[in-house]
């Protein structure tokens, strides 16, 4: 039977026609934006599901060979993953670590996740500022944070979500004794030239963002004090430094030795030092030396009359790429690494000195020279990555003209 359509509905038919084979073929934006959003709404679903609730559907994501993806800047993830599987074992083999570089990480991230080729599903990295405007602001990436933990971490570890905190600490030879009158611009005097390891913060992205984090107005204020604390008279500098933290990170910089390529160089250098001399590094630098150069270290913050500030708290925040076809899966990973079991299993990160859940109900290992967070929290400069994004042009250009003059 012939069926003859009329010239008004055959015209709607063939526009319907092109605009499906656009969408199929030439439109591959609109089919990826439907992925998408499928994507995010599986990773709000996620956020309300139970871990095992997340193992039943993990498991159906996982049927068909898949693998999750996952690239992280500390190594220790990759003890974690091997944990994770061990609980939930119907995804044994399936959780893949690759290691990535701090200076490679954003750059070639991005460049993974646009080539569409699967090989990242999940990311474990430092520098919220950047993974904010490099990952997730471009749609490259999206955030995700379980109502399970809501109570147990601060809001402003939540989004994006901070599977582990880390701290950079002034550490220093207690060779020739303990230092006294821990007040910050001590470390700006002429007997401190060239007496402070620190790595250039223009090669060294969380050592930029402390010096950033300084700057702001709450940070600014705690450091005029300890000024009025050292010198008796208030901050007064005239035109020539925007403010007393401008100040202080001018002078800090004239007395650093900047000749040492990583903190773990800085960390051995300040144990095997003839002389009391500092450090500003990786707590967690710690757990490569021998007992007897351990025994050779004081951390300044344990001491009771440091003034200001004694290094500087930032954080390990997971996300999920856009593409990643393993949601359910990265969620329930990353509900592992919040959890007092996967943050303390053996061999994970809560193990080592210098490593930190943002969950409250995580405390640190007896018989590790640490103490736990809420510690920290209250003698460090805590990261806020939408400061340092705000103000990290301006800061960084100041710093390029005070190292010049270095």
């Amino acid at each position: 039977m012939n069926i003859i359509l009329k010239r008004p509905v055959r015209i709607l038919c063939v526009l319907c026609i092109l605009c499906i084979s656009l969408m199929l073929s030439g439109c591959g934006g609109w089919y990826e934006q439907v992925l998408d959003q499928t994507l995010q709404s599986q990773l709000n679903t996620a956020t309300i599901l139970s871990d095992e609730e997340l193992y039943q559907r993990a498991q159906k994501e996982m049927a068909s060979g898949r693998v999750l993806d996952f690239y992280s800047t500390t190594s220790t993830a990759e003890t974690s993953a091997e944990n994770f599987m061990k609980k939930y074992p119907k995804l044994a083999g399936k959780i893949v670590y690759h290691e990535i570089d701090d200076a490679e990480t954003y750059d070639f991230l991005s460049a993974e996740i646009r080539r569409g080729a699967g090989t990242v599903d999940m990311m474990l990295t430092q520098n919220g500022a950047d993974l904010d405007t490099k990952l997730i602001q471009t749609g490259l990436a999206y955030r995700y944070f379980p109502e399970q933990y809501r109570d147990q971490v601060e809001k402003n570890f939540q989004l994006p979500v901070a599977v582990c905190l880390c701290n950079t600490l002034f550490i220093y030879n207690n060779c020739e004794g303990a230092i006294k009158d821990h007040n910050i611009w001590q470390f700006t005097e002429e007997e401190w030239k060239d007496q402070i390891y620190f790595k250039n913060p223009l090669d060294e992205t969380e050592n930029t963002n402390f010096l950033v984090m300084l700057t702001s107005p709450e940070w600014t204020e705690k450091i005029e004090k300890a000024y009025r604390n050292y010198y008796g008279n208030e901050w007064n500098n005239g035109d020539q430094y925007l403010s007393a933290s401008y100040e202080w990170i001018d002078r800090f910089l004239k007395n650093c030795d900047f000749n040492h390529g990583s903190n773990s160089q800085i960390c051995t250098s300040i144990a095997e030092a003839d002389s009391g001399k500092m450090g500003f590094f990786v707590f967690t630098k710690i757990r490569k030396l021998e007992e007897e150069q351990r025994n050779r270290l004081n951390v300044m913050a344990y001491e009771d009359d440091v003034d200001c500030f004694s290094g500087y708290m930032y954080a390990i925040y997971a996300s999920v790429a856009n593409n990643a076809d393993c949601p359910y899966t990265c969620a329930l990973f990353i509900n592992y690494l919040l959890s007092v079991e996967g943050f303390s299993e053996e061999g994970s990160w809560n193990h080592y000195a210098g490593y930190y859940s943002a969950n409250k109900d995580v405390h640190k290992e007896t018989g590790i020279n640490d103490r736990d967070f809420s510690f920290w929290e209250n003698t460090l400069v805590v990261e806020d990555s939408d400061y340092i994004q705000d103000n990290m042009e301006f800061v960084r250009d100041f710093l390029e003209s005070a190292l010049k003059t270095h």
